[in-house]
């Protein structure tokens, strides 16, 4: 009888340790994905002179586009991501605290600041607290001269003015400029700036730097004095409604030249050429991307993304995609929890990526960090004139 009692005893811490071999195994499986948290920063609340819409849409449409494309993978991972959005309205004082509040928070990383006048309000105050920023648009020059945390993703403004005084000289033959730049504008002026210095450095003269103010129904007076200037070429430092005044103004004053600028222009350029009218002009700019680049997988987002919302892709969502790409790619890559410096030490070693929107070399680089699409205007739309990769380090 205790042989008997002796084996069912047996039996039963057999099968008991077998359900706790069997239960170690399960617990993965049905265990909770780790929640991680990304912020969005922007505009998401207010309209303003130069946005009609707040920028909310796009910017929580290119992130979540980017979780949905990497959901598979991110549910075999177990991680799970949300956003936090750190809203600063149209206030530029209110940029530096909600970085603060940012850097409080248990975010992994931020991805925004899309004007350059934002980011550089936010970069002091990330890069002091050691709190990783994906700056998807912003193309100050200052930008690229942190080190740490403060990462611009794209081509700065003195890489912008290197190929545009490229393109002055050698397709314009341009020897004299005239730089029309928006005062109240961070990113105006230092894209001008970057223009002047580029296009002395080939050679040529800049003979007058005009500021204007944001807000005219036209530019005609403002550009008045221009008229009895000796130049070739105008380069147009503004955003994109200003710009197309600008343009639009200048040749109905009567003045005679090209035109060149950078990626404010606006690409889907619809509204761009919607005030320019029936204006004859020509002129070049830089772009983030073009439709008609050869690259599979931006074919393959713009077709998904016309099909499911009707319309082509802004820049801001395309970037924004980007950025969060980069960021669930450390993930994917990560061998357990990421902190804040994982994702640091992550993007200093990351030589290159290639996204949607073309090739981005990260801090091995110092303006030339994406790729650019040098544009020239055809009809009412912009071409493609020549695709200038950025040069990664091997």
């Amino acid at each position: 009888m205790a042989l008997f009692f002796l084996k069912k005893k047996i039996r039963i811490l057999f099968f008991f340790k077998a359900f706790l071999i069997l239960f170690s195994y399960l617990i993965p499986a049905y265990a909770e994905s780790e929640v991680v948290r990304i912020g969005l920063a922007n505009n998401f609340s207010e309209k303003t002179f130069q946005q009609p819409n707040p920028y909310e849409n796009d910017t929580l449409l290119g992130a979540k586009m980017a979780v949905e494309n990497s959901k598979e993978k991110l549910r075999q991972r177990k991680i799970k991501i949300e956003f936090v959005k750190f809203d600063y309205g149209d206030n530029p004082v209110m940029v530096s605290e909600v970085t603060r509040q940012a850097v409080l928070s248990n975010v992994l990383a931020v991805v925004g600041y899309t004007t350059s006048g934002e980011a550089l309000l936010a970069a002091p105050v990330a890069h002091n607290g050691r709190l990783p920023i994906l700056l998807h648009s912003a193309t100050a020059n200052r930008l690229y001269h942190y080190n740490f945390y403060v990462h611009p993703l794209n081509f700065g403004n003195q890489h912008v003015g290197d190929l545009m005084a490229k393109a002055a000289v050698t397709e314009f033959q341009a020897s004299k400029a005239v730089v029309v730049a928006m005062m109240n504008c961070a990113f105006c002026q230092d894209l001008a700036s970057s223009f002047e210095l580029a296009f002395t450095r080939v050679g040529g003269m800049v003979v007058k730097h005009l500021n204007v103010l944001d807000g005219l129904p036209n530019y005609r007076d403002p550009l008045a004095g221009l008229k009895n200037k000796d130049f070739e070429v105008m380069f147009v430092a503004a955003p994109m409604v200003e710009s197309a005044r600008i343009i639009r103004d200048t040749v109905r004053h009567g003045i005679n030249t090209r035109f060149v600028g950078g990626d404010s222009w606006g690409y889907p350029s619809y509204r761009f050429f919607s005030i320019l009218g029936d204006t004859a002009w020509e002129g070049r700019a830089v772009f983030f991307w073009h439709e008609n680049m050869s690259i599979p997988e931006l074919k393959n987002y713009l077709h998904y993304f016309k099909k499911e919302y009707g319309y082509t892709s802004t820049s801001t969502i395309m970037l924004t995609y980007d950025a969060v790409m980069i960021i669930i790619n450390a993930l994917l890559n990560s061998t357990g929890h990421m902190t804040r410096d994982d994702l640091e030490k992550y993007l200093q070693d990351l030589n290159r990526y290639d996204g949607v929107a073309g090739t981005y070399c990260l801090n091995n680089v110092l303006y030339d960090r994406k790729t650019a699409v040098i544009v020239k205007n055809q009809g009412d739309s912009f071409v493609i004139g020549n695709i200038i990769p950025p040069k990664c380090h091997k």
